[in-house]
């Protein structure tokens, strides 16, 4: 996924804060992106999660060891 999030320049919708300026509109597409690439499993789970950030943030959290 950041590899895909990076060649479309949108990596920095979850990357922490930088100078880069992000832009809103590119948010829903990082999520519906994400969201489409997790397992069905998990939609219920974090269906409240609407900013990029926070949503890969979790994510990170839960699979990372």
């Amino acid at each position: 996924m950041k590899l895909h999030l990076i060649v479309k320049g949108l990596w920095a919708t979850i990357e922490e804060a930088t100078n880069v300026l992000v832009d809103d509109a590119n948010k829903p597409t990082v999520m519906i992106f994400i969201w489409r690439n997790i397992h069905d499993a998990l939609h219920t789970e974090y269906i409240t999660k609407e900013d990029p950030r926070a949503f890969w943030l979790t994510l990170a959290d839960h699979f990372d060891y």
